[in-house]
């Protein structure tokens, strides 16, 4: 029951982020992009920049109320984001475009309704554009 409530409220998270950089004009490309070198829950093209979208979400709570969703982002957690981010360039040729990652967290209410909404843009270093083949970027 615990779990489908965590899963519940991933989706959620997911769901309102990519709402939220569609409203920014982000074109969202992937949600729930997994390999085995790990995941990536947005996919999103910002202008020229491909933006690859961590979402936290949480329930709010008054005795955590100084505790943010991004607050469970572990190390292991950013370089599995890193790996798949360089993957998914890779496969999908994007790698002569710059790259950088956001970083989107939600609360919610006991209700589910959202309470607050936090993106923090280069949560980890940007992957450069790279030139391609003939020397073009």
């Amino acid at each position: 029951m615990k779990r489908d409530f965590h899963l519940a409220l991933g989706r959620r998270g997911e769901k309102d982020a990519a709402k939220f950089l569609a409203q920014k004009r982000f074109l969202i490309l992937a949600r729930d992009w997994r390999t085995r070198a790990g995941e990536l829950d947005l996919v999103a093209l910002d202008g020229e920049t491909v933006v690859f979208v961590e979402v936290k979400a949480r329930r709010y709570r008054k005795k955590a109320s100084g505790f943010r969703p991004a607050q469970n982002l572990s190390n292991r957690q950013m370089r599995r984001n890193l790996h798949a981010a360089k993957l998914y360039r890779k496969i999908f040729h994007a790698s002569t475009l710059e790259a950088r990652f956001d970083l989107v967290e939600l609360l919610y209410d006991r209700f589910f309704r959202l309470y607050g909404l936090y993106h923090t843009l280069d949560y980890l270093p940007a992957l450069p554009a790279q030139r391609s083949e003939n020397g073009s970027v």
